[in-house]
């Protein structure tokens, strides 16, 4: 029996690593690209290449952050954030990707999270603040670098911040080659492009990921961001959460941070996810929601239950002298049992995640990551 516990503990933390996996998705990017524009949406430096930076290391901090949260999958993680971590999360966090951000910055920002979802550029671990030094330093927290606002209606400047000191890997397991703000604005303006109208929500995360950044900034580099860890200070800097047609955020709430670059030979590391008709289809999706919600109870429901009556059951045995050996094996037999069907959700789950990631024969995280009634919702309204 010993044994079986010991399959089933490495199970669920296989099982877990699989799941953590799974980031660059529609759902995911159109909801970091959200928190990007409320953040620093707009311009927020006037020169391109810092302005860019300052979005991408936002980006990075926002996947620090929402990895710190718990979740199945990284959406639920995403919806866990709070006003805590990001001012005024609450009151965008379920509005329609089209419907808050402007078209002339959905393209941009889209790609900008589609860098950081599929590990191209990520920053250590440990980058999970955005904020006023003054906010960032009572807390513990060391000063990364900052990004001046030449904007009207913002704040001074962003700064970025980090807890304890850098490691050299990110929230999502990768290597990182440094630690230096120089060496992520090199990559950050090597990334930049002119053009992003390739960028739309059908096409998220279809990109390749190999892209090699050149002997400068090939390799992933490492930065530092920050969360707004004060109960009253979601809205650093200017009260400007969005300061006007031309800067939504600029160091409104929160963490923010940046990094990466080529993930090693083969890019990121991670697989990205792509679109089919099925997923993108309410009606599907609503059958796999009903489907995912029934299994959630069963998961719960019977496993309680089937422990709840072995104890009855063996309490019985005691009480009553009967054969304690025969009724112990029973009872552990029943835990097993009620162990198995908790777990054997999630195993499915892996294992077609696996067959997704390595035969694309079905795009079965994607399906299972929009399969939300928010997500639902935003395809009917769309229909």
């Amino acid at each position: 029996m010993k044994k079986v516990l010991f399959i089933i503990l490495g199970l669920f933390l296989l099982i877990d690593n699989v799941s953590a996996s799974d980031y660059c998705t529609e759902s995911t990017v159109e909801q970091m690209a959200k928190i990007i524009y409320r953040e620093v949406g707009g311009t927020i430096n006037n020169d391109p290449d810092e302005d860019f930076f300052a979005k991408l290391v936002t980006a990075s901090v926002v996947l620090n952050n929402a990895n710190r949260k718990s979740g199945v999958t990284f959406i639920d993680k995403m919806y866990n954030l709070t006003n805590s971590d990001y001012g005024g999360y609450s009151t965008y966090k379920t509005v329609p990707f089209e419907n808050y951000v402007p078209a002339s910055e959905q393209a941009k920002l889209l790609y900008i999270a589609e860098l950081v979802l599929s590990g191209q550029f990520t920053v250590p671990k440990e980058m999970i603040f955005q904020a006023d030094p003054w906010d960032i330093e009572p807390w513990g927290g060391i000063v990364w670098t900052s990004v001046k606002a030449t904007c009207l209606n913002c704040s001074e400047a962003v700064y970025f911040g980090y807890s304890g000191s850098l490691s050299n890997e990110d929230t999502m397991g990768n290597a990182l080659s440094s630690t230096s703000a120089d060496h992520y604005r090199q990559l950050a303006a090597s990334l930049r492009k002119s053009d992003y109208s390739s960028y739309t929500t059908s096409t998220i995360c279809q990109h390749s990921n190999n892209n090699n950044q050149g002997s400068s900034s090939g390799n992933q580099g490492s930065s530092s961001g920050s969360n707004n860890q004060g109960s009253s200070g979601n809205n650093h800097g200017s009260s400007n959460g969005n300061s006007g047609s031309t800067n939504q955020g600029s160091g409104n709430s929160g963490s923010h941070s940046s990094s990466s670059g080529n993930q090693g030979s083969s890019g990121s590391g991670y697989t990205t996810t792509t679109n089919t008709p099925l997923c993108q289809n309410p009606n599907a999706l609503r059958a796999i929601y009903i489907v995912k919600t029934i299994i959630q109870v069963v998961k719960i429901l019977v496993p309680v239950i089937i422990i709840i009556t072995s104890i009855i059951s063996f309490s019985k045995t005691i009480l009553y002298d009967e054969d304690i050996k025969k009724a112990t094996g029973l009872f552990l037999t029943k835990v097993f049992v009620g162990a198995m069907i908790f777990f054997i959700p999630t195993i499915v789950k892996a294992t077609l995640s696996f067959v997704d990631t390595n035969l694309k024969t079905f795009n079965f995280n994607e399906c299972y990551n929009n399969a939300t009634l928010d997500k639902i919702r935003q395809l009917e309204k769309k229909k």
